[in-house]
């Protein structure tokens, strides 16, 4: 879920600069991801994609991109599918979350098929 709000020829420049995956997850959803070389240019992605915190009922920028999938699973590192930026305090909040309440709020804030697709591939 790309924030619209952002300059789309900026985005473009640094969709240049990522490696393009396609995958079908097992319910055969086909899903466009895509990889940053590295976690300053993914950080630097996931906070352009998300301005503001993602949190609905929140107005804070965003200053902590989280990892969706924890950065132990190598292959979900640098998707940044993986990453949604929160303020502080919400990032916080998501990471003392229980396991089912997490992944049921992630589906509500980046999709149910992108969800369901890192989860299956992360256990």
């Amino acid at each position: 879920m790309l924030v619209q709000s952002c300059n789309q020829s900026y985005y473009n420049a640094y969709a240049l600069r990522l490696s393009r995956i396609e995958v079908t997850s097992d319910s055969g959803v086909e899903l466009v991801l895509h990889k940053a070389a590295n976690i300053k240019l993914w950080r630097e992605i996931v906070l352009y994609r998300y301005p503001i915190c993602a949190n609905p009922q929140c107005i804070i920028k965003s200053y902590d991109p989280h990892h969706v999938v924890r950065r132990g699973y190598k292959e979900f590192k640098m998707l940044v599918e993986n990453g949604i930026g929160f303020c502080r305090q919400h990032h916080i909040q998501v990471e003392n979350l229980g396991w089912d309440s997490y992944w049921d709020l992630m589906r509500v804030l980046l999709g149910v098929q992108l969800c369901s697709y890192l989860q299956d591939h992360a256990i």
